[in-house]
């Protein structure tokens, strides 16, 4: 309904405003259009909410009479005045008025006559609104989709398609990350300072992005580039990618994206390259991002002919005797000759008797026999092999002497000792390796050139011997049952600590003295894990308000211990039931509403290195849990979680790999990415701000939300992008890598990730 006006008011009598009311169209009586008499007619008026119907009151000192007629004086149907007439004093008529069902509006007047005196009012209905039919955008692109490099303090106007073309829906420009650039409601874009930035243009449900590569002044000429490009591929057929800057050739650790997975799949090798294998007939673009720069290139996948399979694999030596230190090559041949897919993986059963290279390459690391295997990537059950035997070999001509300092040791149980090796002349150009008769006893390990460490580790003797060329020393080892040294004490770094919920520490237990036999620890507190967590290690994770003693012990002394006392404040935790957040998705499955190690929806939380479960200083593949062993062509196989051939064929991460199952417990889990591509399907995801943290509003079909921050990821030391850019891990590998979900701004795609870096995590509950 809409509203209804009534205004009357008379000369040098009192004039009543009338109440506003809601009707179909208003009836409205304007100031402007009252008729003044010196005498006679006394008016007044009130409005019923809900009708419309307006009471007018008068007084007249004569008979009276009232009647209705249009501008050209005819009478008039769409209102009424009851009564039309009446007797002297105070009186009270009705006027009423139907529907304006028209877009037009229509007046009409009232005179009401008291002898020879009369009163006329003009009276105005306002027509209905017109009726607007809303056409909403079904899409939008940016003239500048691929990206955009500018200069500081240059300007550009980026346009915008629309889907339909009459869609009633209005472009609103945003910027993300103000402080590098601005942009208007027009599109017009200024770049204030280096760096990067993201141009959001938003219709209705639909938006577009454009991302800006800011330089200085003068350094528009070093630029991000993909080498080769364009590439055109057949199915199955691969290239390598490598992210250059120009015009200097440095190569730069880069972020790969593809926008038709379907077409091209692609993955990182290292810092500067990817490989991409044709998938489908058609065409995709490739990206990739670094330093606030961007490059593209177009990969065409053609059908192409048949492709042609790997049937067999020879080498070109199948037995092969080697001394430690001596390096071969062994040489693999492909059939047929014109196979369409030759890239092929080596591996070694024993890497610590011979190591293998990307193309073949054998190094003799010390004595022992192995085998050498070759196989074909794309068809795995296709292979050669070689077995390998090292001996050691034959000496140096100018190595007069060897001597082991000391020549006998004693030592406890787990006790090390450090050990030098002297000699004669002391720059002489020999191989150097360390064996022991009985490794289950003591074991050694050679540190540097000249030096080695040995650990007991049984009740017994051995014998260490260092082979020097021809040469040999060695070393009598005794370890005692009953030597054993024992602890003294046993210190905490904190002993008072205070924690917001979902806030981390590492406790730090230091056990003395350093050469004690057993120095394991086992930790405790007082207070339920789902309150206080604390793990083998020492780290404490707050997740619900409470006051808690975490106590160490000593393994092997139970009574020789150190205490924390823990204050953990705050609302609610990301490991409680009231922060599961039910979103309505096919599934079931529940979202937490933080990320592990934030105390509110905003917080970034810890990072975590894939499969890791603790926060680092640095990320890294020097220090990450699971080795890795690189073979070339871009395959890496990791100790763990592995689908390439060799590896263990596992490719979902197990409970005690998993950050948010060791340090939220309670059923809490990392999402597989199965289970983020249903957030990303199902729900409408929204790039906001929220308590002045940039991230994505994940809106689920039952209304409710979750809040994922933008906070970057972790390489070795540098935090990446932190408020521009959401990367979040899965506990799906794949391959040599993992899956991580990531998002800039509006964009969110799947990506291959090394699993060494540090990247946020969001649990979820069944």
């Amino acid at each position: 309904m809409k509203k209804l006006f009534y205004a009357i008011l008379a000369s040098a009598v009192l004039f009543f405003a009338c109440d506003e009311i809601e009707i179909p169209a208003t009836l409205d009586i304007p100031e402007e259009s009252l008729e003044y008499f010196n005498h006679g007619i006394n008016f007044s008026a009130t409005s019923e909410e809900g009708t419309l119907t307006v009471k007018v009151s008068f007084s007249s000192s004569l008979n009276w009479s009232a009647a209705i007629e249009d501008a050209e004086g005819k009478p008039v149907s769409w209102f009424t005045v009851s009564p039309t007439s009446g007797l002297p004093g105070d009186t009270e008529i009705t006027v009423t008025a139907q529907d304006n069902k028209s877009e037009e509006p229509r007046s009409a007047k009232i005179t009401v006559t008291c002898g020879s005196i009369s009163k006329s009012i003009n009276v105005t209905q306002a027509g209905l609104k017109p009726t607007v039919v809303e056409v909403p955008a079904t899409s939008i692109t940016i003239n500048e989709s691929d990206g955009l490099t500018m200069k500081v303090g240059e300007t550009k106007t980026l346009t915008v398609t629309l889907e339909p073309a009459n869609t009633t829906d209005k472009v609103e420009w945003e910027c993300l990350m103000p402080e590098n650039a601005t942009v208007d409601q027009n599109g017009k874009v200024t770049a204030l300072a280096e760096g990067f930035a993201s141009i959001t243009a938003k219709a209705g449900k639909v938006q577009a992005t454009c991302r800006i590569s800011i330089v200085k002044a003068g350094d528009e000429t070093e630029s991000l580039v993909i080498e080769p490009a364009p590439v055109t591929l057949a199915i199955d057929e691969e290239a390598v990618l490598t992210a250059v800057m120009k015009p200097s050739g440095t190569k730069v650790k880069v972020e790969w994206k593809c926008d038709k997975p379907e077409v091209v799949a692609l993955g990182a090798i290292n810092d500067s390259q990817a490989k991409v294998q044709g998938l489908a007939e058609g065409k995709a673009i490739v990206t990739a991002y670094a330093s606030g720069k961007t490059a593209t290139c177009e990969v065409t996948v053609e059908g192409g002919a048949a492709t042609v399979a790997v049937t067999s694999i020879t080498l070109n030596k199948t037995q092969l005797e080697m001394t430690v230190g001596q390096q071969e090559t062994l040489v693999a041949t492909i059939y047929p000759e014109n196979a369409t897919y030759k890239a092929l993986n080596w591996s070694v059963m024993d890497n610590r008797i011979v190591s293998v290279g990307a193309n073949g390459e054998l190094t003799a690391q010390s004595i022992g026999t192995t085998t050498v295997t070759v196989i074909s990537v794309m068809y795995p059950s296709v292979m050669a092999s070689c077995q390998v035997t090292v001996s050691a070999g034959g000496g140096s001509s100018n190595i007069n002497s060897v001597s082991i300092d000391p020549s006998s040791v004693t030592l406890a149980l787990n006790e090390e000792k450090a050990l030098t090796l002297i000699l004669d002349p002391s720059d002489a150009e020999v191989t150097i390796y360390w064996d022991s008769s009985n490794s289950s006893i003591a074991k050694v390990q050679m540190t540097s050139k000249t030096t080695a460490k040995v650990q007991g580790l049984a009740a017994g003797q051995a014998t260490l011997t260092a082979h020097a060329g021809n040469l040999t020393a060695t070393c009598e080892v005794t370890v005692q049952s009953g030597s054993s040294v024992p602890v003294e004490s046993v210190t905490l770094n904190k002993h008072e600590l205070e924690l917001s919920v979902g806030q981390q520490f590492q406790l730090v237990a230091t056990v003395l003295p350093e050469n004690a036999t057993e120095k394991g620890v086992v930790w405790s507190s007082n207070v339920q894990s789902s309150k206080l967590y604390i793990d083998t290690n020492g780290m404490v994770t707050g997740l619900q308000e409470c006051e808690a003693t975490v106590t160490v012990r000593c393994k092997d002394n139970a009574y020789i211990y150190d205490t924390c006392k823990i204050t953990v404040t705050g609302g609610g935790s990301s490991g409680t039931d009231e922060e599961a957040v039910d979103l309505g998705l096919p599934s079931g499955l529940k979202w937490s509403s933080m990320n592990v190690g934030a105390s509110k929806p905003e917080d970034y939380g810890n990072y975590y290195a894939w499969a890791e479960t603790s926060p680092k200083s640095s990320y890294s593949s020097s220090n990450y849990k699971y080795p890795a062993t690189s073979y070339g062509d871009g395959i890496t196989i990791y100790a763990k979680y592995d689908t390439t051939p060799g590896g263990d064929g596992k490719t979902v991460l197990e409970a005690e790999d998993d950050a948010a199952t060791v340090n939220l417990g309670n059923g809490w889990r990392m999402p597989t990415f199965k289970e983020f591509k249903e957030l990303r399907e199902n729900c409408t995801w929204t790039w906001t701000t929220r308590n002045g943290v940039n991230g994505m509003l994940v809106t689920g079909p039952n209304g409710k939300s979750i809040f994922l921050p933008a906070g970057g990821w972790y390489d070795k030391t540098t935090l990446n992008y932190k408020g521009s850019y959401g990367s979040y891990w899965t506990a799906t590998g794949d391959g040599g890598t993992a899956n991580a979900v990531d998002f800039v701004n509006g964009d969110k795609d799947k990506a291959l990730v090394p699993r060494s870096e540090g990247r946020s995590v969001r649990p979820v509950k069944d």
